[in-house]
Order: C-alpha cells, then sequence, then structure tokens
C-alpha cells in the first residue's frame, strides 16, 4: 500500500469528521518489521570474545510507532496507517545483531539475555529514523545511530574504548511501507559495515591490571 502523503492524511482526517462517529472510513493499519539473517559467527574475528548488544534505545523524537516523515526543513508528519510492528528499538535490535554478526569482528554476537561469558557489550541509540519527502528533494529513508562498545573490566560502562556515530540516506525507489522498511534495512546495513570498518582499525583493548591481594 503506498504511503500516504501528508495531504491526503489531512484529507481523510477531514472526512472523517465531518462523517462523525457514524462512517467512519474503514482504513487498514499495516505494519511492518525486519528481517534478520541466518548468518553465524565467524570463524576468525578482530575481537576474540563474545559481544551482547545490551540496548538499542531510540530518541524520544522517533519513539512512535508510527512511520514519521519530513515534509520541510523544519515540519514532520506522523502516519498513524504504517506503523512498526513492535517499538521501534526492538524492530532494529535482532537485525543489527545479525547484521554485526556477519561483519565477523567478534566470536558471536548475542542478545542482552544471553549475554553470561560475553566479553564485550554495546549500547546503540537510533537518533534519527524518518522517511524524507521534502518537496524538490529526492525521497529517501534515513538513519542515524550512534555506538558505545565496552568491555566487560569498563567499570559501571562509563569508560567505552570505541564511541561512534553514523548517518545515511538511501533514496526511494518508490513510496510504499515496504520500500521504506528496505531502504531502513539497507542504511542499517551501510552503518554497520561502516562501523565494523573502524573498529577493525581499533585495536583490542588491553584487560585491566588485576589488583594484588593484600599481604597478610
Amino acid at each position: 500500500m503506498p504511503l500516504r502523503s501528508p495531504l491526503s492524511l489531512l484529507l481523510l482526517g477531514t472526512a472523517a469528521l465531518l462523517a462523525g462517529c457514524v462512517s467512519r472510513p474503514n482504513i487498514p493499519v499495516e505494519k511492518y518489521s525486519l528481517p534478520a539473517s541466518e548468518k553465524g559467527p565467524a570463524a576468525e574475528a578482530h575481537f576474540e570474545g563474545t559481544l551482547a548488544v545490551h540496548r538499542v534505545s531510540v530518541s524520544p523524537q522517533f519513539q512512535n510507532r508510527n512511520f514519521t516523515y519530513r515534509i520541510s526543513e523544519f515540519g514532520f508528519e506522523s502516519d498513524a496507517y504504517h506503523t512498526f510492528f513492535a517499538p521501534p528499538g526492538q524492530v532494529f535490535s535482532q537485525p543489527l545483531r545479525s547484521h554485526l554478526r556477519a561483519a565477523g569482528l567478534f566470536t558471536d554476537v548475542v542478545s542482552r539475555n544471553d549475554d553470561l561469558g560475553a566479553k564485550f557489550f554495546m549500547t546503540a541509540e537510533i537518533l534519527e529514523l524518518y522517511g524524507d519527502f521534502r518537496p524538490g528533494k529526492p525521497s529517501a529513508a534515513v538513519l542515524k545511530i550512534s555506538f558505545l562498545v565496552y568491555t566487560k573490566d569498563a567499570k559501571n560502562f562509563k569508560n567505552p574504548f570505541y564511541q561512534g556515530e553514523y548517518l545515511e540516506s538511501v533514496p526511494l525507489r518508490g513510496k510504499s511501507g515496504d520500500q521504506l522498511m528496505q531502504a531502513w534495512n539497507r542504511a542499517l546495513e551501510k552503518i554497520v559495515s561502516r562501523l565494523a570498518a573502524d573498529l577493525s582499525e581499533t585495536p583490542p583493548p588491553a584487560p585491566s591490571p588485576s589488583i594484588p591481594s593484600p599481604s597478610k
């Protein structure tokens, strides 16, 4: 189903108000999620140890399940008829782990629930997540994510050994919900590829020195 323009959403809302409660338009809500690849852990990894992705949070402006469209320099619209199947942070969590696993940087990549024995930990925050439909500009799916990567030794996770921020804008081939999701997934792949390239040039952090036991 094509994505609805802000004008069409306004017209639909006006029609619903004029019709009253007796005859509201029956417009189906379409819900979307992202697939996760089935690629296994790498045989040889840059970082020897398992990475646990602890959290994928979303900036408050884009936490809503409704798709968000940018319609002007400062204007955004929310589409109640095209939505994520789950909160956006959950929708992107499993594909993020899959792309990280396929990148081969770590021995394995797991979720927070399976982090027993993990040596590395990651938190990610989605800073921007919208379809860009500004007049006079090519339509695009926009995704921006920041990452923090820690070791198990980092006290209270306050000292990441790597942090980075990545923005991707993928041109849209059409204006359907499926095409927007495909473009967001492609943006995620490109972001993880750039993250992997940067991490591959980051030396593995040295373990924290052990504290000797006090002599008796």
